[in-house]
């Protein structure tokens, strides 16, 4: 597609080369400094977040620069230095202090040339990922940190980079059982009987965990989500497979009126292994939720320019946030906003996630309970802020509810 400051650029460079290069950081951000560097020849002045530079998958969760989960696993202390006095630093699972030292993000000077990746595989089932939640923290974890660090605002963008590819929970690292997938009905019905895949699974039950992902990536840090091997042409020979795992073990095939055995490509009635076969149209369901979540927040133009943590109350429980030393709004929408941490209090009440946004056309109230269950629901739920105030009615348990007003 050439290369311009509107290409997305990524990679898996930190990821495939784990044991095998302890340079690769630096070695790949000098590849993103070198794309930058002709940028600025070609376009004097801009900046990196007119971009779509966002460096390699997964990088930046090895870097140390985002771990979503770590809002879940530590106290409100130690996530306040998370986002404050350590928001350059990574933390030591196994002595639970701080490394010494910042991450590499930084201290390569990566924040400079490009923006932030978080990466997300997509597991199988509901509510495993807290997705509103978890985005607001990382949003608030990249602002400050790249808008702080030796003194400077770097401030970065930052894009949700995930896979179509479901993996289950429920395996062992030998026999990639998954038995859970088995339920799923991802079973792939061909002429001379079943395929089934027991590792990667196209599994159209978390297709809803897209679409608040391409949702809120988009609503929360307006360059959405990228799903990697979610592209390409997809395959029109109904007599073909193509599997993401070639290794015959991790697939099992069901001959009409026959048991299930190992798939062995072109045996014993079992479809070739072909790039001309049957896959991403199953994977489409992912990408067109991703897509829908996208054109949902897009709606939202005109009314998100800024964005607000809310109270709230429902039928279940009365939130109200506290402000940090600027006010309620999320890092990257308004001056630094140092001691927020509504979305800790949030996460150790487990309660929703609220955000008001504003803008030229008016505003809009966001709501989203990833700590219930979707058959669970609450009535009444009622975001404000300030004098503001709208009513959302009844909201089901991991459902992304939004009304302008």
């Amino acid at each position: 597609f050439g290369l311009t400051p509107d290409s997305i650029v990524t990679d898996e460079y930190p990821e495939n080369a784990q044991g095998q290069d302890t340079n690769i950081g630096s070695r790949v951000g000098l590849a993103y400094k070198g794309i930058m560097d002709l940028f600025r020849e070609q376009f004097p002045g801009i900046n990196k977040r007119n971009t779509g530079l966002f460096g390699s998958y997964g990088g930046d969760n090895f870097y140390g620069l985002i771990d979503q989960g770590f809002l879940f696993r530590h106290p409100k202390n130690i996530v306040a230095e998370y986002l404050s006095t350590k928001a350059h630093a990574t933390w030591n699972i196994d002595s639970g202090t701080w490394h010494v030292g910042d991450c590499a993000f930084y201290t390569s000077q990566q924040h400079k040339d490009r923006n932030a990746n978080v990466a997300y595989y997509m597991y199988f089932g509901v509510a495993l990922y807290n997705i509103p939640l978890e985005l607001v923290f990382a949003n608030e974890r990249i602002k400050i940190g790249s808008k702080t660090y030796q003194g400077e605002d770097h401030e970065c963008d930052w894009m949700v980079f995930g896979t179509i590819l479901s993996q289950s929970l429920m395996r062992d690292e030998a026999g990639q059982i998954g038995p859970e997938e088995v339920r799923s009905g991802d079973i792939i019905p061909l002429p001379n009987g079943e395929i089934m895949s027991r590792y990667n699974t196209p599994i159209a039950g978390n297709a809803g965990e897209h679409w608040d992902m391409g949702f809120w990536s988009c609503f929360i840090g307006k360059r959405g989500t990228m799903l990697w091997d979610g592209g390409g042409s997809y395959g029109q020979d109904p007599t073909k497979i193509s599997t993401y795992t070639p290794a015959a073990q991790y697939i099992r095939w069901t001959p009409t009126g026959g048991s299930e055995e190992s798939y062995v490509p072109g045996s014993n009635g079992a479809p070739e292994n072909s790039v001309e076969g049957m896959k991403d149209t199953l994977y489409a369901t992912v990408v067109d939720a991703t897509m829908a979540g996208h054109q949902a927040a897009l709606t939202l133009e005109g009314y998100d320019n800024i964005l607000y943590y809310a109270s709230y109350t429902s039928s279940r429980r009365t939130f109200v946030a506290a402000p940090g030393s600027a006010g309620l709004h999320l890092n990257g929408y308004g001056p630094l906003n140092m001691g927020m941490l509504a979305m800790k209090d949030t996460a150790d009440q487990k309660c929703g996630t609220p955000i008001i946004g504003q803008g030229p056309l008016g505003r809009v109230a966001v709501y989203n309970n990833g700590f219930l269950s979707p058959d669970e629901y609450e009535d009444n739920v009622t975001l404000t802020y300030g004098a503001w105030s709208a009513s959302l009615g009844r909201v089901y348990g991991g459902q992304t509810r939004y009304v302008k007003f």
